[in-house]
């Protein structure tokens, strides 16, 4: 199976469901908006990272503007869908990547919302 995971590859919670799922011989495809800010991806064969050349940001930003830097990136997105074939498109974070997968109009795909508290 290969899932392709849209979240921030800097987050402890998403770096533990990438770990997982390629623990268990799942193919995973990163794309991300964030520059990742260490290589622990790279000890695992089978996680593949993708993310937009163009942010300048290397962690994950809430805020109102930052959200539509989310929508200049979705012709990329489209194009690391296309060339990353995966079965699954998953999304970390409702009103960023969760936007973005929607957008895409790839399907199958899921959400997992984070609330921040």
């Amino acid at each position: 199976m290969r899932i392709l995971i849209l979240t921030d590859i800097n987050s402890a919670h998403s770096q533990k469901w990438i770990i997982a799922l390629a623990n268990k011989g799942v193919s995973i495809g990163v794309y991300t908006l964030s520059r990742p800010t260490s290589d622990w991806y790279k000890s695992l064969s089978n996680v593949t990272l993708l993310y937009s050349a163009n942010e300048q940001s290397a962690k994950f930003s809430s805020g109102i503007l930052s959200k539509l830097s989310y929508l200049k990136a979705l012709p990329a997105l489209k194009k690391a869908i296309k060339n990353y074939r995966p079965d699954i498109v998953h999304a970390h974070y409702a009103t960023s990547y969760g936007l973005l997968a929607r957008l895409s109009g790839f399907k199958p795909y899921m959400i997992s919302a984070w609330v921040v508290m």
